[in-house]
């Protein structure tokens, strides 16, 4: 009896299991972990038999069912592993649902007729043998062509089964994800490193050999691998070389997959080297490169021989301000990709020359600043350089004061739009031929040739300025010319005008015919310290747009006389600083200056010390704001009439000394106590210092 019934149990059992690998379905149970409903069939009459999970033998020996087990049959999931006596494994299928049949009559198995059983439905090993771990190509391919490998290891991490390959790539890591996050370290022999607890799936990836690079925080000077530059360092060596075990690692890869390394070589923390560890491969640098060794000035050697370049399509500022630098070897890069290198050298002061012909410029579309204060080259030959696609030289050759002459031939600039400040800071010119430069679609002009005070010369008939809009300071600080023939400017497009002749203190004429001002807005400053100007026709100047004439005179110091007849000003507004320091003026008719959107005449005739009288009567200054220090330093000035549309602003107008009015009045003119009445038509005649 005993044994026909141990004997139908394990045959309930079996069928169980035999229902359960057929499909069982999965519900949660409060407070539990998940509940399979499995229906057993008798596999002598197919009537359903149930087993109940958790049920007491009673003595009748019928099965109880506890509260949370169903008539249908439900039993735990997922319950405590135990000591389970049938273990129904089936390594062909993919997994089963957990099944366990417990008893809760405090008897042991040995005492039961019938033991605990447990059903494994987690998913089971590929391998009997322990733990499978396939290795996916993931793209890559093993050297039999394969793209999958599967590796048995036991409990040890030994291999039991199958043999480790090694992907066919360069540095090949492997990742316990799909998206190749997450790495796991393989040893050479193929052992993973770290305990297996089940079978596991690793993706190949190829390691990546690029480092960090540029970033928007300026905290970190705007590139990650300058960031982690130490400060000590005044070498940097790019290598293929082993990094010492004793090194400390600096992380500059960029992925984190350690394809790149750094570590200081020295004791002193003097030399940085960068390396793949892998004979004969380059560190590649980032796409964007912008700022590589920006401001790295300690910097007295790089070796970029492996460098790889070839990708970089931005090297914006990546020397810019290392002058440590006293030479630099450019063979090594690759920049057939690069469109941007404005800024590349600027302030690399310490180079006195630099040979450009590795540089493969053909994509380039900005080299603004590209040689920005370069103060220390005395010769550079651009012949190297492929222009065709530049459109932006601004700047380009700004303080390269020590540069004697400039062949401009190389140049293709048919695309160029601004070239604003290129050449500007070339002090150390004498001479410069601008026939090679195209113009026809260059913009901006402003500040040019700006302080290039080495030239005497200047012939400007190369130069096409048809879409010019731009001429503020383009010759200012020319100071070493002595003529300038405007004839071959078209400025009908020119709005500014601003410092366009400021300080070109030696020439003592200036014809100005040639120029169309009809757009023209700003002419602040624009024959400003002209002190050699003997004289100066304005006739040919439209100035009915012009808003700003702020200090437009100041400075022309040689001037005798002033015929302001040719200036409409009826849409002025600044007039500050006009006619300051015009010491050689001894008259000044201001009957053509219409003044009635004037705001500010702050200085307007400071240190006219030749003036002996001003007739202010054509001045409207009821929208002045500003009279500080208005007619400071006129020294000579003796007699001063005014109108009823004369209003005195302020208290610091600077009339010095003691004036009285047709009708014997007295009033002080000192700074900051002046007490002269405003709209009234008067003349004060000075009566003591």
């Amino acid at each position: 009896m005993r044994n026909r019934c141990m004997f139908e149990k394990m045959a309930a059992g079996m069928a169980l299991a035999a229902a359960v690998m057929a499909g069982v379905t999965a519900m949660p149970r409060s407070g539990q972990g998940l509940v399979a409903r499995a229906y057993a069939a008798d596999v002598s009459n197919q009537n359903s038999q149930n087993i109940s999970g958790g049920g007491t033998r009673s003595k009748d020996d019928v099965d109880k069912t506890d509260e949370v087990g169903s008539k249908e049959g439900n039993v735990e999931v997922g319950a405590e592993s135990g000591e389970g006596i049938y273990d129904f494994k089936d390594n062909k299928t993919t997994g089963t649902v957990t099944v366990t049949k417990k008893w809760d009559d405090g008897l042991t198995n040995a005492e039961r007729e019938i033991p605990d059983m447990y059903l494994s439905t987690e998913k089971p090993s590929k391998s009997t043998k322990g733990y499978t771990v396939t290795f996916h190509g993931n793209g890559l391919k093993f050297a039999d062509g394969t793209d999958e490998n599967m590796v048995v290891y036991n409990s040890s991490g030994q291999i039991v089964e199958g043999s480790y390959k090694e992907a066919v790539g360069t540095g090949v890591g492997w990742y316990s994800d799909e998206a190749c996050k997450s790495r796991v370290i393989i040893s050479d022999d193929g052992i993973p490193q770290g305990k297996l607890t089940g079978d596991l799936d690793l993706w190949a990836k190829e390691m990546t050999f690029e480092i960090k690079g540029y970033t928007d925080d300026y905290q970190k000077k705007y590139n990650d691998f300058n960031y982690l530059i130490p400060d000590t360092v005044t070498e940097v060596i790019f290598t293929d070389g082993a990094k010492p075990k004793t090194k400390e690692v600096i992380d500059v890869d960029a992925d984190g997959d350690s394809g790149v390394v750094a570590w200081l070589d020295d004791d002193v923390g003097t030399v940085m080297k960068v390396s793949t560890q892998v004979p004969g491969v380059k560190v590649q640098a980032a796409k964007d490169s912008r700022y590589m060794f920006y401001n790295r000035n300690k910097l007295q050697k790089i070796d970029l021989k492996m460098l790889d370049t070839q990708n970089v399509t931005d090297m914006m500022s990546m020397l810019s301000d290392c002058s440590g630098l006293t030479s630099l070897d450019l063979s090594p890069l690759d920049t057939q990709n690069v469109t941007r290198m404005s800024f590349m050298f600027s302030s690399c002061s310490g180079l006195t020359n630099l040979d450009l012909t590795p540089l493969d410029t053909q994509k380039v579309t900005d080299m603004s600043g590209m040689f920005w204060h370069c103060s220390g080259l005395t010769n550079l030959d651009l012949s190297p350089l492929d222009t065709q696609n530049v459109t932006d030289m601004s700047a380009m050759f700004y303080g390269c004061s020590d540069l004697k002459s400039l062949d401009l031939t190389p140049l293709d600039t048919q695309e160029v739009t601004n070239m604003w400040g290129m050449f500007s800071g070339c002090s150390g010119l004498t001479s410069l031929d601008l026939t090679p430069l195209d113009t026809q679609n260059v913009t901006r002009m402003d500040s040019m040739l700006y302080y290039c005070s080495g030239l005497k010369s200047l012939d400007l008939s190369p130069l096409d300025t048809r879409k010019v809009t731009d001429m503020s300071g383009m010759f200012s600080l020319c100071c070493g010319l002595t003529g300038l023939d405007l004839t071959p400017l078209d400025t009908q497009n020119v709005t500014n005008m601003s410092d366009m002749f400021n300080n070109c203190r030696r020439l003592s004429n200036l014809d100005l015919t040639p120029l169309d001002t009809q757009k023209v807005t700003d002419m602040s400053g624009m024959f400003h310290d002209c002190s050699g100007l003997k004289s100066l026709d304005l006739s040919p100047l439209d100035t009915q747009n012009v808003t700003n004439m702020q200090w437009m005179f100041n400075g022309c110091f040689s001037l005798k006389s002033l015929d302001l007849s040719p200036l409409d000003t009826q849409n002025v507004t600044y007039m500050r600083g006009m006619f300051q320091y015009c010491s050689g003026l001894t008259s000044l008719d201001l009957t053509p200056l219409d003044t009635q959107k004037v705001t500010n005449m702050w200085s307007m005739f400071y240190g006219c010390s030749g003036l002996t009288s001003l007739d202010l009567t054509p001045l409207d200054t009821q929208n002045v704001t500003d009279m500080r220090d208005m007619f400071a330093g006129c020294s000579g000035l003796t007699s001063l009439t005014t109108g009823t549309t004369f209003k005195f602003i302020g208290t610091g107008y600077y009339l010095s000394g003691t004036w009285q009015n047709t009708a014997g009045e007295t009033f002080n003119g000192n700074y900051n106590t002046a007490n002269f009445p405003s709209n009234v038509a008067d003349t004060y005649t000075k009566i003591s210092s």
